[in-house]
């Protein structure tokens, strides 16, 4: 038999061993066992203050450092990376138009192929041949109606 027990129940449950188990470790725990004495160091008042040393002027006669000039400085890496971003995504507008320009012209070019060349001798010559076989057809009987000059 599977008996289910509420989640809250199972929580609080939880909980308490733990309250339990945490209280029964300190309650266990012994006592210090030796008095041990920790040295600190004496104090003497009596000598006199000592006297810091006094700065000294620096060396060079240099400007300080400004907030502007450590803002730069911080902001440097990240504008050189955006400046590469940029110019990694123009690369690739370029590139894509080149290819897409390319495409274009290769389309071009086999429609440009698949079109025959329009002599006029030769457009000519194939008129007057299916002229004559339109002759022969109506000559023949093969076709009527006003193709053939008939109404």
């Amino acid at each position: 038999m599977l008996v289910r027990f509420p989640s809250r129940f199972v929580l609080a449950s939880s909980v308490l061993g733990v309250l339990a188990a945490s209280s029964s470790a300190a309650l266990t725990m012994t006592g210090g066992t030796a008095d041990a004495a920790v040295k600190v160091p004496e104090f003497d008042n009596s000598a006199a203050p000592s006297v810091p040393a006094r700065a000294t002027a620096p060396l060079t006669d240099t400007p300080p450092v400004t907030g502007a000039q450590i803002a730069g400085l911080a902001v440097t890496p990240a504008l050189d990376r955006v400046s590469a971003i940029i110019a990694e995504r123009a690369q690739a507008e370029a590139a894509a138009e080149a290819a897409k320009a390319a495409a274009a012209k290769a389309e071009a070019a086999k429609a440009q192929a698949a079109r025959p060349a329009p002599e006029r001798s030769s457009r000519e010559e194939q008129l007057r041949r299916l002229a004559t076989q339109i002759r022969q057809a109506c000559d023949d009987g093969r076709l009527h109606g006003r193709i053939c000059g008939d109404d």
